[in-house]
């Protein structure tokens, strides 16, 4: 009515109460590793390495996914860390090869759009790294990513 303003009453139905968030599970036991960093945006590039060296691991840079895709073949890394938007050869693209070539071979994917990934492009990968991430986030899906590749 004009003049008497208006009135709403929204019912919400009742969650369930967590007393405390969940644990991730605790990351693995990683030596020092030799990780293939492929990411196109420097700053981003950098900021991997310092984690990853910070760490004790070594990180081999690549500025694209066929720039990483040479360096896998050149052999003698770990783990691939990749991000998923990059010119040219795109990160899941790069890891259905590298899952071709070299089973064996973990493979982290980066992203700002982990939401829009199906499952069978997940399927492509050991890890999926939502962007922006932590220090502790990354080593738990290097531990995922191996840990999915130990017997």
């Amino acid at each position: 009515y004009l003049g008497r303003g208006t009135t709403v009453k929204v019912w919400l139905p009742v969650g369930q109460v967590l007393s405390s968030p969940p644990e991730a599970a605790p990351p693995l036991s990683i030596g020092p590793l030799r990780v293939l960093v492929i990411e196109d945006h420097s700053e981003v590039r950098q900021m991997l390495v310092r984690m990853l060296e910070s760490q004790g691991h070594t990180a081999i840079m690549a500025t694209s996914g066929d720039e990483g895709l040479e360096r896998t073949i050149d052999g003698g890394v770990d783990l691939v860390v990749t991000d998923l938007a990059m010119p040219g050869l795109s990160g899941l693209d790069l890891a259905r090869q590298i899952r071709a070539r070299y089973p064996g071979l973990p493979v982290v994917l980066v992203t700002g759009y982990a939401d829009f990934i199906d499952e069978s492009a997940r399927r492509s990968v050991d890890a999926v790294l939502r962007k922006p991430f932590t220090p502790d986030q990354l080593l738990q899906a290097i531990s995922e990513a191996l840990g999915r590749r130990l017997p």
